[in-house]
């Protein structure tokens, strides 16, 4: 979103809270009850948006809610219909188009590698996360790319 820290008053920060399916709405609980235990400047502005709760009202109430804040942390959102993913039209509405996942050894722990340092970026938005395939006869499977 390239938008600077925002800050709300008082100094605290405001991160949109979206909770998903499955685990997501526990592994939410545990991060406010962890941010609240190191008394980090951080409030939730919890949305529970999930495959459940998926009306357009609420997915833009996401949507708005994370270019306000200018941040978030999202459960995975459970999907049937891969088209129509909840989670690629966020990425999609948000501009998220690139996932960076850097992969660091630790020097304090003993690892068969030592040193490894590298950054994989994928594409969120196209090619298989475009969902632009189907099935043309039973067993083979044409993905579109663009």
């Amino acid at each position: 979103l390239n938008t600077p820290w925002r800050t709300a008053y008082g100094g605290k920060y405001t991160v949109t809270l979206i909770h998903g399916d499955g685990v997501g709405p526990e592994l939410m609980e545990h991060v406010k009850a962890t941010i609240r235990c190191v008394r980090a400047p951080i409030d939730f502005e919890d949305i529970p948006l999930s495959s459940h709760v998926a009306s357009d009202e609420m997915f833009e109430r996401a949507v708005m809610a994370v270019k306000r804040n200018g941040v978030a942390l999202k459960g995975n959102i459970a999907s049937q219909n891969t088209t129509n993913s909840l989670n690629v039209l966020l990425r999609t509405r948000l501009n998220l188009f690139a996932n960076v996942v850097r992969c660091k050894t630790n020097p304090v722990v003993p690892t068969r590698h030592a040193d490894i340092d590298i950054i994989v970026i994928r594409e969120n938005t196209e090619g298989e996360y475009s969902s632009l395939e189907h099935e043309s006869v039973p067993g083979v499977v044409e993905s579109l790319k663009g």
